[in-house]
């Protein structure tokens, strides 16, 4: 086995070779809840959790719980921002985000890729997120393609955040998962 990390439920999970058994809907929400979107950098403090629970409302009815779970590797593994993902030497480590998030919506019983329209919740709240929370995003290749939502986003502390996350699976799962 490879080195492994502590989990919030006191487990261990071994990022670089995950098993199904280690993931725990638990551990997920504390790690997003106390996981700042934007590498942090965004005028207060914006959680994971908070943007998956957000994500999931804006997508289709039928793609809630994939979009919940849309950023779920995240819990395990450093969030890369986008300008780096577009660079080769980052490769391997997406090769291993997408290998973990694969596993995590094997665990829950989600189909994997994500469809369009998940893609699409994502990068329009990203562009809500960036006018909300950040400062000038004027020159975001993103905006070009996607607008905002109308909606404002308002950022919770980690707590609600993760309680906000856990209500929402729990609802789009009717209660089948307890860990």
């Amino acid at each position: 086995m490879s080195e492994w990390i502590p989990t919030y439920t006191g487990r261990k999970f071994y990022p670089l070779d995950p098993r199904i058994e280690d993931i725990y809907i638990d551990d997920i929400a504390q790690a997003l809840s106390l996981k700042c979107r934007f590498g942090g950098h965004c005028r207060t403090f914006y959680s994971v959790a908070q943007h998956s629970d957000l994500v999931s409302r804006k997508c289709r009815k039928e793609y809630a719980l994939r979009g919940l779970m849309h950023d779920t590797a995240e819990a395990y593994l450093p969030d890369i921002s986008a300008p780096l993902k577009r660079d080769r030497i980052i490769r391997p480590l997406l090769e291993i985000e997408e290998s973990l998030i694969r596993l995590i919506f094997k665990k829950f019983h989600l189909k994997y890729p994500l469809p369009k329209n998940i893609d699409e919740a994502d990068k329009r709240l990203c562009m809500s997120e960036g006018r909300d929370l950040m400062y000038d995003i004027s020159e975001w290749k993103l905006g070009k393609i996607y607008k905002p939502y109308q909606m404002k986003i308002k950022p919770v502390g980690p707590e609600l955040a993760k309680k906000m996350f856990m209500a929402r699976f729990r609802e789009l799962t009717k209660n089948s998962w307890s860990k």
